[in-house]
């Protein structure tokens, strides 16, 4: 049996989007038996039950795991591994915290700090869940909008932005309001913080929705500029591609088509976990 282990979520809307039990449910479609547990779930009350039952353990990244797993886990005799997923802004804590349970493989979201997790990381991007997010037929409510939060300073460049042309946000909304959210968007207007490839991205291209998203390290290693998405450098370079995609929904639906089959055929958490089991990351 498969474990996954995370801190239950803590926000209820958005409780089945939850790293863990997407992942969950892929690996069952898979075929693959399995378990979530950790803080905040029935069953972490019987963990040494669970482990004696487990052949591989995946440890998802959580808010702040050391003060909860416990630390003899380290002495795990099957396969345990650890996805780092924000290290671009929690990377001294995840680096100790593989130091402390002694993760045999490691796989990270942020590719520019798989090096520093040491000889057996592996660069894994985030992913999103196909069986919530799927392309449907909605109303475009807004010609370019944004779903996020504005907590790591992307609230100056939408002003910029908004200055010229009008940017509809949606802020913390999550779960299936989310989703709908990005839907009703001609146009999502996404913004990468940092060196991260955030969820959004992936959630837009498989809600079927055009993104322009900020040129991230490693973006168009996933995805190509023009064919599945667009990318922009600059406000300017941005509001004239708004403009541009705007005149032309032809060219826009033929971009978000192929950009949604692109992710629905390689990036969604069945294809991480059909990934992971290929590699023997899990077994």
């Amino acid at each position: 049996m498969l474990l996954i282990v995370q801190e239950r979520g803590r926000h209820e809307g958005n409780r089945e989007y939850r790293e863990c039990e997407c992942l969950s449910r892929a690996f069952t479609r898979l075929g693959v038996e399995n378990q979530v547990t950790g803080k905040g779930y029935e069953s972490f009350a019987c963990w040494d039950e669970l482990l004696a039952k487990a052949s591989s353990i995946l440890v998802l990244e959580n808010y702040g795991m050391l003060n909860w797993l416990p630390r003899a886990v380290r002495y795990f005799s099957g396969q345990m591994a650890f996805w780092c997923i924000d290290s671009h802004v929690a990377l001294e804590r995840h680096l100790s915290e593989c130091a402390a349970f002694g993760f045999g493989t490691i796989i990270c979201s942020v590719h520019a700090h798989v090096s520093k997790f040491g000889a057996n990381a592996r660069w894994l991007p985030n992913a999103f869940p196909s069986d919530l997010i799927k392309p449907m037929e909605a109303p475009k409510k807004h010609d370019v909008g944004f779903c996020g939060n504005w907590v790591t300073g992307r609230r100056p460049f939408y002003d910029a932005v908004s200055r010229h042309i009008p940017v509809h946000s949606d802020i913390m909304v999550i779960g299936d309001e989310m989703v709908r959210a990005v839907r009703s968007y001609s146009i999502h207007l996404n913004r990468n913080y940092s060196i991260d490839l955030n969820y959004r991205t992936f959630e837009t291209l498989g809600a079927g929705t055009f993104l322009l998203t900020n040129n991230t390290d490693k973006l168009l290693d996933l995805f190509s500029a023009g064919v599945h998405l667009d990318t922009y450098d600059s406000v300017e370079d941005c509001v004239a591609k708004i403009r541009m995609y705007l005149s032309d929904p032809v060219k826009r639906m033929h971009i978000e088509r192929a950009g949604c089959k692109e992710a629905h055929e390689k990036h969604s958490y069945d294809a991480r976990a059909a990934w992971m089991l290929e590699r023997g990351v899990v077994v």
